[in-house]
């Protein structure tokens, strides 16, 4: 007599899943953010150098000026790149650019980079301030009221729009 005996009938086996990509949701990384390469300017027209990172890629940033009350002017969003032109604001002083970078999974930075620069006051064409081919200039000047006064003056060197500060502030006492 032989037995046989039948193996127990086993549970279907579920089919292979297949692997699933992890879900990118780190936005980009800036590593740089500066105004004409940080130098102040004569004009509002400046040139923004940029730098930022994902494992995506980096696809576009939007690029603002600060303005009253934290408004943002000439905001504008454009595709990625280590260099960008932008124009500031025509008021003089001292000026706050801010970045935000989007990677290519749609994810935003939350945080912006932000830049200064100082848009100075184009003193050309003013009573007393000469301007002579190759830079040179030629001041003149006087007091206002009877007395000693002090000037201060600076000295900028202008290269493509961008002024550098080359001497200065010198202080003049002026007689009347």
């Amino acid at each position: 007599n032989s037995t046989v005996t039948q193996p127990e009938p086993q549970p279907p086996q579920p089919a292979p899943q297949p692997q699933t990509a992890p879900v990118d949701t780190t936005a980009p990384v800036g590593t740089r953010f500066q105004v004409n390469e940080g130098a102040q300017t004569l004009t509002q027209n400046v040139t923004l150098s940029i730098e930022a990172s994902d494992p995506s890629s980096v696809t576009q940033m939007k690029i603002w000026e600060k303005g009253p009350n934290g408004t943002e002017l000439n905001a504008v969003t454009v595709n990625y790149s280590t260099t960008h032109p932008f124009r500031l604001s025509e008021q003089t002083g001292d000026k706050v650019l801010f970045v935000l970078f989007k990677d290519g999974k749609e994810n935003w930075t939350t945080q912006p980079m932000q830049a200064q620069i100082k848009l100075l006051e184009i003193e050309t064409g003013k009573p007393g301030v000469e301007v002579q081919a190759g830079g040179w200039a030629n001041f003149s000047f006087s007091s206002p009221t009877p007395g000693v006064s002090t000037y201060q003056y600076s000295v900028y060197r202008m290269t493509n729009g961008n002024a550098a500060l080359e001497a200065g502030p010198v202080s003049v006492n002026a007689t009347t």
